[in-house]
Parts: structure tokens; sequence; C-alpha cells
């Protein structure tokens, strides 16, 4: 399942970059790729997504997140990215109307009221925060 967006990201996963991440981390970037066979590039941006929301809501979320279900873990990855969409992006494609209910998997597991407008309008600091966390 691949995504047509063109990432700011590094497009290519090196192995020095793979070694970076804990093993919790490694264990969901390879059920993303192997279990979902989702976009290794896409993968390795929704895992670095995923370890900066687990700071921002100060939780175990990778871990947490190792409990649920390859579809769940699926479904949270069409969500970020979602996010990532909107973290890449100068124009905010999304309905205001809507805005607040197209993360809901996202925000109930993190408890937080992140939404895409969220990601939207700190998009600098996010991108900064994960690209520098993963090159």
């Amino acid at each position: 399942m691949g995504s047509s967006s063109s990432y700011v990201l590094n497009p290519m996963v090196s192995p020095e970059e793979f070694k970076i991440f804990h093993t919790i981390d490694r264990t969901l970037y390879t059920r993303l790729v192997v279990n979902l066979d989702r976009d290794p590039a896409e993968s390795m941006q929704v895992v670095a997504l995923w370890i900066w929301l687990e700071r921002e809501a100060r939780d175990n979320l990778v871990k947490r997140m190792l409990a649920l279900p390859d579809t769940l873990i699926n479904s949270l990855a069409d969500e970020a990215v979602l996010c990532l969409n909107c973290i890449e992006t100068d124009r905010f494609h999304f309905s205001t109307k809507t805005v607040n209910d197209e993360i809901p998997l996202t925000q109930q597991l993190t408890k937080t009221g992140f939404s895409l407008r969220f990601f939207h309008d700190n998009r600098l600091g996010i991108l900064r925060a994960i690209t520098k966390d993963h090159q």
C-alpha cells in the first residue's frame, strides 16, 4: 500500500537508519512492512511520527501499539500518513468541519486532542523533530 505523495524525509531506508530504531520500534516497523505489506520508506516515516507522538504524549505509545492487532495498526498507520501529509504541505486540504474527526484512533490512543489542523499548524517543528531523530 504505497503512497503517491512525495516525502520530505529520506525516501530510502538505509541499514544505518534502521539501526537507529530501538527493538520495539523495529518490531513495529517490521509488522508494518512485512505483515501489512506497507511501503518501507513510508513506514519509516510513520514510526518516526509515532516516536515523536510518544514523546509529546509522555506515554509508552509504541510499546502499547505492539499489543494491538495488525488491522488496527494498519488503520493507525493510515492516520499517521494523513498527519504526515499535513506536515509536508503548506496548504491545508481538509474541511474545517471534519478536521477534528479525521484521526480518531490516534486521538484515542494518545489521549490527546491532536487533530490534522494541529499537525499542519505545527508542521515545521514536528518535521524538524522527526527528521533530526532519523537522519
